[in-house]
């Protein structure tokens, strides 16, 4: 059976181009029923071809019945996103937010799905924002990295 996004040429040129000028860090053009091994086979054929030598193709099996497939900028965004989307302890909400930042999406429109999804009040944010005027507290907390 044909795959409508693996046949079109100018979607994965564009999902490729899109990771590669690093829109976005992933690019998930597909999903195939994972028992599909012809389709699996197919796809990984399309997406080797379409794929410049600075992205990275993927198709792993998602552990849920489908074969999730597409491009990725890095390493580990790849290693993240499988991670995400097959670690089963996570929340549906935690998995939503990680695939929509490594998909590109902004942090706006991610705290805008959150709050429509999963009715997140703006009294839950994790940091009050005086906490982050205060240079002590912030010399404290802040990160290397």
């Amino acid at each position: 059976m044909a795959n409508p996004p693996l046949e079109n040429e100018a979607l994965l040129e564009a999902e490729s181009h899109s990771v590669s000028l690093g829109v976005r860090l992933i690019a998930s053009v597909t999903t195939i029923p994972s028992d599909d091994q012809h389709g699996v086979i197919r796809a990984r054929t399309k997406l080797d071809e379409a794929a410049s030598s600075t992205i990275i193709p993927f198709v792993f099996d998602r552990g849920d019945g489908w074969t999730v497939c597409g491009f990725a900028r890095f390493g580990w965004a790849l290693d993240l996103y499988r991670w995400a989307v097959t670690e089963r302890s996570l929340s549906s909400q935690q998995v939503h937010r990680i695939v929509g930042l490594l998909h590109g999406y902004a942090g706006e429109e991610i705290q805008h799905f959150d709050a429509r999804l999963f009715s997140i009040s703006e009294s839950c944010e994790p940091i009050a924002s005086s906490r982050l005027d205060d240079s002590r507290h912030m010399a404290e907390t802040s990160h290397p990295y």
